[in-house]
């Protein structure tokens, strides 16, 4: 992976393409896209190099349907034609306010910090921090979308991270599936693990959270832990479902892991024959 030769008028590329800097003396003039249009389910990444203190604002960073090889603007929010950015905590479309709020600020990403985005091949935009993910930013993407990166403000330096293997619902997770029942049923169990010289001969199918979510949540440590974003500051959003559909007499059981006072109201849990790949979650 590498950034398109066609890039903002700021920008020096290097390293076969894969590093843009943006000049000192300037806030904007800093987008870059990358050489290709993205692949279904594969993370596009960058990390940075270098931010500088005599700007506000930073790296910005989304899709656009646009052709590489137009003149690109100053800034990242004059992209219009099909393009969307994740600025600050807000995401846009053409510029316009899409989501006010949604993951981790990117103006107080550091040195070092790695950030990516995503096409799902159900055409939904999904932003990664330090290899996490943030949630579902925006869907209904078109299939063809090359990444975009804006080094603005107080980011002057990216570099394209290696990318990583391609990421899908059937991405397996090797963990001991032994749980504790509190009633007596007769319960399903993932197959069971074989393993040689380090290989997976036969995978488990444990249940963990499919990353379609609400647009609050985030997920992590491999999609087994579910955490609702700003909880002093919203209530609702946080709807999580299962990656795939429960077997017969298959216990799907979580662990509250944390609670606030502020709302009222807790927890709800249940079932639906809804199927997450096509659903607009609700708040």
């Amino acid at each position: 992976m590498s950034f398109h030769w066609n890039c903002g008028k700021r920008i020096t590329l290097s390293n076969n393409n894969s590093t843009a800097t943006r000049s000192f003396n300037e806030f904007n003039h800093g987008i870059v896209l990358s050489a290709a249009p993205l692949e279904d389910n594969v993370l596009f990444e960058v990390r940075i190099d270098q931010k500088v203190s005599s700007w506000s604002g930073s790296i910005e960073i989304g899709v656009t349907s646009v052709h590489p090889e137009i003149e690109l603007p100053a800034c990242a929010t004059k992209m219009s034609s099909g393009t969307w950015l994740m600025a600050g905590i807000s995401i846009l479309k053409d510029g316009s306010s899409l989501v006010e709020a949604y993951g981790i600020d990117l103006d107080k990403m550091k040195e070092g910090d790695r950030i990516g985005v995503m096409r799902t091949a159900q055409g939904d935009l999904i932003i990664y921090i330090n290899g996490e993910s943030q949630g579902i930013a925006a869907n209904n993407i078109p299939k063809s979308v090359h990444a975009l990166v804006n080094l603005y403000g107080k980011c002057v330096q990216v570099s394209v991270y290696p990318p990583h293997e391609q990421l899908t619902d059937t991405t397996e997770i090797v963990e001991d599936v032994n749980i504790r029942l509190p009633i007596d049923v007769q319960v399903s169990h993932p197959s069971t693990l074989h393993l040689s010289g380090g290989d997976i001969s036969e995978a488990s199918d444990r249940l963990r959270f499919h990353n379609r979510c609400g647009s609050l949540v985030k997920l992590s440590a491999n999609c087994r832990t579910a955490e609702r974003r700003r909880p002093l500051d919203e209530f609702n959003n946080g709807v999580v479902m299962t990656h795939r559909p429960l077997k017969d007499n298959e216990l799907f059981e979580i662990r509250i892991d944390k609670l606030v006072d502020k709302w009222s109201g807790s927890i709800e849990v249940g079932v639906t024959t809804h199927n997450p790949t096509a659903l607009h979650f609700p708040a």
